[in-house]
């Protein structure tokens, strides 16, 4: 799953998303490994497709303790238009999600 790209987001998925859980643990686990993916795909997107930057591994006790990662998907995806604004990249690496919401919100 582990790769250096960072994680292999479907077989994340092939892992946990069919599984049923029997305890606390394994539904925690399960829960993460979702909320993972999430996050990974949609909100926090690496430069490859279908991999996962390992560091949002630290973000996933904070929203399933019901906390917010919009101040950090934010920052990162005014990182990324920054970056597309200095020449210093000509991808769009973060949160496309996000930015589609921006822009609905401020165009008429």
């Amino acid at each position: 799953m582990l790769f250096d790209e960072g994680i292999n987001l479907l077989s994340l998925l092939e892992e946990f998303a069919y599984q049923t859980p029997t305890s606390v643990q394994e539904s925690h686990r399960k829960n993460s490994a979702l909320a993972f993916s999430y996050v990974g795909e949609f909100l926090l997107v690496n430069q490859r497709s279908g991999f996962a930057d390992v560091r949002i591994s630290t973000l996933i006790p904070q929203l399933l303790d019901g906390k917010s990662l919009v101040p950090i998907v934010i920052a990162e995806t005014m990182n990324g238009l920054d970056a597309m604004y200095r020449d210093e990249t000509d991808t769009f690496r973060e949160s496309p999600l996000l930015l589609q919401v921006w822009l609905m919100d401020r165009l008429p």
